[in-house]
């Protein structure tokens, strides 16, 4: 399995059981941020697919555009990955803090994306 897949399943997986905890509002900021990283490693399992040098950059629109160049139906999912792409940054300091509106709308634009990357992946036999 390609080793970018499998650490972007890491971060999905704990978002989703972050998300579904009872005292989930704890978590609120480290689930954005793992929605956000899932998505970032995601597009960049996606570029090494496709033979790509892998950016350090965390900017899910700059590699969305790396990204578009072998699949243009990525750049369809432009809005979900402008919002997740405050969320490498923007939560982690003190004087930002998600909300449970802010952490729903993570996971679903973050489930929203693996479903459209999953199948693009699949293809070449990541999954």
């Amino acid at each position: 399995m390609n080793e970018w897949v499998n650490k972007a399943q890491q971060d999905y997986l704990v978002a989703i059981h972050l998300s579904s905890q009872e005292n989930a509002s704890l978590w609120y900021d480290t689930i954005c941020f793992h929605c956000q990283q899932a998505v970032e490693k995601y597009l960049k399992a996606f570029l090494k697919m496709n033979n790509q040098i892998i950016p350090k950059i965390h900017d899910l629109v700059a590699l969305m555009n790396l990204c578009k160049q072998f699949d243009n139906e990525i750049e369809s999912m432009l809005l979900q990955l402008a919002h997740l792409n405050q969320y490498s940054v923007t939560f982690r300091y003190p004087d930002g803090v998600a909300s449970k509106e802010n952490a729903n709308q993570a996971v679903k634009d973050m489930k929203t994306f693996l479903t459209l990357i999953e199948k693009k992946l699949e293809k070449f036999g990541k999954l």
